[in-house]
């Protein structure tokens, strides 16, 4: 009666062991690919700004960049579940492991494959995983969409800001009053006027 008490508690254990930490390497994955997203992205930033100046299509491209590299940590993610119920015995080759691991992962749950019995829970926690993360990954491309808007607004302000500068969208209107050359115009014409007061006193 013991051994029968004490079994099944030692297989939830060991399968909650094994599920955190597949979890948390998960997390430890997705913090990476998260730093390294953002950082290849400041880096990239300034290099499309100069291609592309303030052009929307900026912000579509960042966006994708960013997708794009959290799918690449999805994918190690689906991988390494799969690897390990693999190992664990769960499937006999690894399409079917990678199959449940994708269905899993992603929360679709057709139930047409299912883990064994001393390993099912590992099948619910990879839900929640998968649930984490993806919202992980939302977060970070809904703020890189942000981001990047408000980076197009700062240029084409600076842009529109530059070209109402004299030296930038004045100096090609002549009869614009801070043109760089009317100063000289006036200084000119002042000392035309002078000139003129001076005879017009000596004649006198």
């Amino acid at each position: 009666m013991t051994e029968v008490d004490i079994a099944p508690d030692i297989g939830v254990s060991l399968q909650l062991v094994v599920a955190t930490a597949a979890i948390l390497g998960n997390i430890a994955l997705h913090t990476i690919a998260t730093v390294a997203v953002i950082a290849g992205l400041r880096r990239f930033e300034p290099t499309m700004s100069k291609l592309l100046g303030d052009a929307f299509i900026a912000v579509p491209m960042m966006v994708a960049a960013a997708t794009l590299g959290m799918l690449v940590a999805h994918t190690i993610e689906i991988w390494g579940w799969a690897v390990m119920l693999l190992w664990l015995g769960e499937f006999s080759n690894l399409e079917s492991a990678l199959y449940f691991s994708v269905v899993t992962f992603s929360t679709l749950g057709y139930g047409d494959i299912v883990l064994d019995h001393q390993w099912r829970l590992l099948g619910a926690m990879a839900s929640v995983n998968g649930i984490i993360l993806f919202g992980w990954t939302t977060a970070v491309v809904v703020a890189v969409l942000t981001s990047a808007i408000e980076r197009h607004d700062e240029r084409r302000s600076a842009r529109k800001a530059r070209e109402g500068q004299p030296e930038g969208h004045h100096a090609w209107q002549p009869w614009h009053p801070h043109a760089p050359w009317r100063p000289h115009i006036q200084d000119v014409r002042h000392r035309a006027d002078h000139i003129s007061d001076h005879n017009a006193g000596a004649g006198d």
